[in-house]
């Protein structure tokens, strides 16, 4: 049952992608080779975030090709090789600096600070963190709508900073955590 719907998705992506290169048109191509890039493995997967990235290089559509970089990064992260995850989470975050997409720096942020932590980065990665608290906080002084949002950077400052040995700033952010609950 599965394996069919898997066929008949890679069947309307398959549409979509030849009538998007008909009509000539980038973006549409790069939104149907991101279903490929989700359905391919990582080798695969790779060759299309490149396409995606080459087909939307001098986009000015505020998510292209940011996308490419970030689809490519994370397909990188999955693999545990963190440098080339790096590497193109930063172009993909210059991109969106560039575009002033404030929703991908933030999301950005949050992949490059994770890495910074594997690496013991530690400093690095709490700052991060508390630049993309800040952008939160920008978009909505409200935490209402933005749940998981907020309790996921709580959640990654209060480790990060127990990795850090400051316990009263790591027990700060388990507070802030908790009170999301009520």
């Amino acid at each position: 049952m599965a394996d069919s719907r898997i066929d008949e998705l890679k069947e309307i992506v398959k549409v979509h992608l030849k009538k998007a290169k008909k009509e000539n048109d980038p973006i549409e191509v790069a939104r149907a080779y991101y279903y490929r890039i989700l359905n391919e493995k990582p080798h695969v997967a790779l060759v299309y975030s490149d396409s995606m990235i080459q087909i939307t290089e001098n986009s000015v559509h505020p998510n292209y090709p940011t996308l490419g970089y970030i689809l490519k990064a994370n397909i990188f992260y999955d693999q545990g090789k963190f440098q080339l995850a790096l590497d193109n989470f930063l172009k993909a975050h210059d991109l969106a600096l560039e575009k002033n997409n404030i929703e991908d720096q933030r999301e950005i942020s949050l992949a490059i600070a994770a890495i910074r932590n594997i690496n013991g980065q530690h400093y690095a990665a709490a700052d991060l963190y508390n630049r993309s608290l800040n952008l939160l906080k920008q978009k909505s002084s409200s935490t209402e709508g933005f749940y998981d949002d907020y309790a996921t950077l709580f959640y990654n400052l209060s480790l990060t900073y127990l990795r850090l040995s400051q316990l009263d700033t790591s027990k700060y952010y388990v507070q802030k955590g908790i009170e999301l609950r009520d």
